[in-house]
Order: structure tokens, then sequence, then C-alpha cells
């Protein structure tokens, strides 16, 4: 705890978190280093930083061995574009498990994220958004909470609002002519952005409600925006080549006062409790007993000797006074 600048209690209740969490003993400790340095870089507190790590690694299937990858992502992109590790971390927990469904891997999820970010200022909301699009243009109705059977209709609708010189019979939700395998929601997305700004107005808000609903056409078109400016790719990259960025802000954060204040507490609870466990603290504290029997017998011939003297005192003062 100390080398990463955290508390002893901060650092046992991240491993006990992550125990919970139904992973083994040593995966536990080396993921509590991670979302200790997560905490540390990120600004986050420690129930988030576990719970900002877990859903990515489960919704992606991330194993322990590769959770480092979580924490340098977050960090690279926090440190080159206009949001924040949290930021990063909040939009993944609200859309990571239906991003993944969507074939999205995990550096694409994180770079749409940022790219929406950047420009709403709302992790919150794009993660939220992200969600309800990438399961619409899979069928999924949101009144119903169920998938529906109207997808090749969907599949029409979108094709029909892309059409352009370009793209003549529009840009297909499918992989390849036998529709069997969805496109991933960046591609598809990617795809929309180099086409947007040829279509009609009336083409492109239809196109925003069907695929994204009434509510989140703002953010959606923002993504759009997000890929047409080339921000979005620049955050995959980022993503993909971020490796040892966590360990370095880690190694530079170690120099704050903060830290130095967290290794003193972590040095302070570590004397304790060495001191706490030794024979010294076990002696003192049978002396101690010892010393505090003798004092109680002691106060109590004090206290007669003090009426004693105390009366012939006052006999004193009553006789010099007559």
């Amino acid at each position: 705890s100390k080398s990463l600048g955290r508390d002893m209690s901060s650092y046992i209740n991240q491993t006990a978190e992550w125990a919970k969490l139904n992973y083994s003993l040593s995966d536990s400790e080396q993921l509590a280093k991670l979302s200790s340095i997560y905490a540390n870089v990120g600004e986050v507190g420690d129930e988030t930083a576990v719970s900002d790590m877990v859903t990515a690694m489960k919704a992606f299937n991330i194993q322990a061995s590769d959770a480092q990858k979580i924490i340098d992502s977050y960090n690279r992109l926090g440190n080159e574009f206009a949001v924040t590790s949290a930021d990063i971390g909040e939009g993944i927990s609200n859309s990571a498990s239906s991003l993944a469904t969507a074939s999205n891997d995990f550096d694409q999820s994180v770079a749409m994220i940022v790219g929406m970010s950047e420009i709403t200022q709302s992790a919150n909301e794009a993660g939220n958004a992200l969600k309800v699009v990438s399961m619409r243009l899979r069928g999924y109705d949101e009144e119903t909470q169920s998938y529906t059977n109207d997808v090749e209709e969907l599949s029409g609708k979108v094709a029909d609002l892309t059409k352009t010189s370009e793209t003549p019979g529009g840009i297909s939700l499918f992989t390849d002519d036998t529709k069997q395998t969805y496109k991933d929601t960046y591609t598809l997305m990617e795809d929309i952005s180099k086409i947007y700004d040829k279509l009609s107005d009336k083409n492109r808000a239809e196109l925003l409600e069907v695929i994204a609903g009434k509510n989140r056409g703002n953010q959606i078109a923002a993504l759009i925006q997000a890929f047409q400016s080339g921000q979005v790719q620049k955050a995959y990259e980022a993503s993909k080549n971020s490796e040892g960025s966590a360990q370095q802000e880690q190694e530079r954060w170690l120099n704050s006062i903060e830290a130095k204040q967290q290794q003193f507490s972590s040095q302070f609870q570590k004397l304790s409790t060495d001191v706490l466990s030794s024979d010294f603290v076990k002696g003192a504290v049978d002396f101690g007993s010892g010393f505090l029997g003798f004092l109680d017998g002691a106060i109590k011939k004090i206290g007669i000797f003090k009426t004693a003297v105390g009366t012939a005192g006052i006999a004193k003062i009553i006789k010099s006074i007559a």
C-alpha cells in the first residue's frame, strides 16, 4: 500500500472487493493494485475504481492478467482528449454490455465514448445513447424491452435513407449480402458518417430517429460529427497503443502531496500494527495493569492522609480567628 501511495485500509478493502467477485486471492491482490492506481490517476473513489474495472472486464471478457489494459486506456485518453478517466469509466459502465453484445471491442467502445463526450460534455449521456443505438440497430424495442422481428424493415429504412451517389443501394446493417452477421456499431456509424453530409436535412432527421429513437438523436449526431472530424479514430488508435500509460502517470503522482500523505498514513498503520502485535505492548499492558493497581492503592491512602491533614488545618484556622 505504501508503494502505491494508498493507505493500508484502502488497499485491503479493494482486495476484499475483488475477492467477493470470485477472483482468486492472487488475482484479487493484483487487481487491487490496478484499481488503486486507477483511483490515484483517475481521481475516483475506491468503490468506483473497482466497479468501473469489473464492468469492462466482464463485458469484454478481459482476464485479470490483461486488466492493466483498461486503466492504461482510460489514463491515456483522459490525458490526450477533452474528457477525464473517470468520464470514460462512467460512460463504459452505462454501455459496456450492450456494446459488447453488438460486437464492439473495448477499444472501439471507449473511442466512441470519448468522441461523443468531447462534444456533449456528458459521458453519462454518451454511454446511455450508445447503449440504445447499439441495441436498436439489432432490432431491440425499448418500449417492449425485447427483440422484434422487423429487422428487415429497419434495415430497409436505413438503406433507403442513406442512398447517395457513393452508396446507391444505401448502407446495410450487415457485413455482406447474406445478412447473417451484423456490422459492429463502430463500423456502421463510421460508414454513415462518410455520407451523412450528402443526405437531405429530412433524411438526416429521419435517419437519426430510426437508429437512435426520439430522445437520443442529438448524442448520435455528435457521434457522427466525431467520426467525421477523426476524433473517434484517433481515440481508437490511442487506446490500442496505451500500454504503460497508467504506470507512468502513477510514478508522477507519487511525487504529489496527496501521495506523500497516503504513504505516511500507510506507514503509520504498519507501525501501529507491528507495535500492537509486539511483546513490548504486551509487557507494557501487564506493567500498566500492575501500576494502576499500585496507583489505586496509593490514592486511597493519600485520600485518608489528606482528610487527616485537612481536619488539622481547619482546626488551626479556627483557633487563629478566635
